[in-house]
């Protein structure tokens, strides 16, 4: 599956589900989280209140939680935690 810079700003869409929160390398709070684009649905990670800075549309919650799961994965390799 192919992650995508986002270049939003503002970031535009609706918030619909939280995956995960995490806490990132400078100790600030990180989320994962669908958002309805129109038609569209997209799972974007990244700063709270920040421009999220990876993103991909998905076709269904589905999708969603099993990328959500791969990135959490990925991100807590790479110097973010849960707690």
């Amino acid at each position: 599956m192919e992650t995508l810079v986002s270049d939003l700003s503002p970031e535009t869409g609706i918030a619909i589900i939280l995956f995960f929160r995490l806490i990132g390398p400078n100790n600030e709070v990180a989320l994962c989280r669908s958002y309805r684009v129109g038609t569209a649905l997209e799972l974007r990670f990244g700063i709270d209140g920040e421009t999220s800075f990876m993103s991909e549309e998905v076709g269904s919650h589905s999708q969603a939680m099993t990328l959500a799961s791969e990135w959490r994965t990925m991100l807590t390799k790479n110097g973010f935690v849960e707690r």
